[in-house]
């Protein structure tokens, strides 16, 4: 019997347990990392091919879908590679990559709101953009995140001056075209931004 009671310890069984689901957390650590790498390098094509016209509205359409589908994790990844987008020389490219904010921001409202202040600073940025198409999405798409994070005065006094501190900033600066756009902005905020004010 005492034989019996020393061999339990040595139970092949229970010490190659935690070894298991170790390698089992890594080996699934690794495919998530990699599934992460593959969609960001789908992301990174399909925003390159928005500068096409005949492949622009499949892009467009692929994009959202691939909005729709992201995980929670996923959000910060797609959003760095919009922000490279927004500096793209072509106006398609950087027009749409600002309006896919609004889609993600409307499709991952809470997971985005941690990235709400980095979101407005980089539109802002665009508006003193030349090119028309690009300051009309900018003024797009203040005016949907103004409606998803401050509709009904849901928003904190916090996250009003989220959107107002820049857009006053830059109807400070010395550029006809940005400040004309901050103003814009205002305008298409205009209520929501008032009630918080």
């Amino acid at each position: 019997m005492s034989s019996q009671r020393s061999s339990k310890p040595s139970n092949p069984s229970n010490q190659s347990g935690p070894p298991r689901s170790s390698s089992a957390s890594s080996s699934s650590s690794l495919s998530s990392h990699l599934a992460i790498i593959e969609l960001k390098q789908r992301i990174l094509t399909a925003l390159l091919k928005l500068a096409d016209r005949d492949t622009y509205q499949i892009v467009v359409e692929d994009l959202e879908k691939i909005i729709q589908a992201l995980s929670d994790d996923g959000v910060s990844m797609l959003l760095n590679c919009l922000y490279d987008a927004m500096n793209d020389s072509k106006p398609a490219v950087k027009k749409e990559s600002i309006r896919l904010l609004a889609v993600l921001c409307t499709a991952r409202i809470d997971s985005a709101a941690t990235h709400l202040n980095k979101i407005i600073a980089h539109i802002v940025k665009r508006l003193k953009d030349s090119d028309s198409q690009v300051s009309e999405a900018c003024y797009d798409t203040v005016g949907s995140l103004s409606a998803l994070y401050l509709k009904g005065g849901g928003g904190s006094d916090g996250v009003a001056s989220l959107f107002v501190k820049p857009l006053f900033e830059v109807m400070g600066e010395n550029n006809k075209a940005a400040q004309g756009g901050a103003a814009m902005c205002m305008a298409l905020g205009g209520r929501l931004f008032i009630w918080r004010i």
